[in-house]
Order: structure tokens, then sequence, then C-alpha cells
């Protein structure tokens, strides 16, 4: 495990990349089944906006993981 330092903008940005490519899926149907828009996921995926906590949860659980193993993707070199 890498000790290189991260954000929390910058775990949840590497999370969220990597449980959408390995889950094969889109942020169009991930913001569908939030109920958001495309767009405002995107400045989420991208650090341009903060998520907060619950709309972090709801990214985990829609991508298919618990909070702690979708968190630990971003770490994760």
């Amino acid at each position: 495990m890498s000790t290189e330092k991260f954000t929390h903008d910058e775990i949840f940005v590497r999370a969220f990349k990597k449980a959408r490519k390995v889950n094969k899926l889109t942020q169009r149907v991930i913001a569908a089944k939030l109920g958001m828009s495309a767009p405002a996921l995107n400045h989420y995926a991208t650090g341009k906006a903060d998520p907060g906590f619950s709309v972090v949860l709801k990214i985990a659980d829609a991508c298919g993981y618990h909070i702690v193993d979708f968190l630990a993707l971003g770490r994760d070199e």
C-alpha cells in the first residue's frame, strides 16, 4: 500500500472512477439511480463540487459498494 497521502476529495474522485470502471457503469446510469442530473454527478466526479457524506453513501451504494470498501478504492493504487 502506498504511503502517498490524498485529500478526501481526491480519494472520492479516485474511488468513484474505479468503481464505475470495475462495474462498467456510466455517470448517466448512476445519476438516474440517484435521481440527479448527469451534469450534477459529473461535478462530484471531477471534484468541482463536494458531494457531502450522505451523497457519498448513496453513490457508493449505487455503485454496489459498502462505503468503507468504496473509499478504499480511492486509496489503493
